[in-house]
């Protein structure tokens, strides 16, 4: 279950941080 959620917490922070880099700051 943790490593489930470690996985999941990783996946969501790659998405943020893409969407952060198309996002035009």
């Amino acid at each position: 279950i943790k490593r489930l959620r470690s996985e999941a917490r990783e996946r969501k922070g790659w998405i943020m941080d893409t969407y952060l880099l198309r996002k035009p700051a």
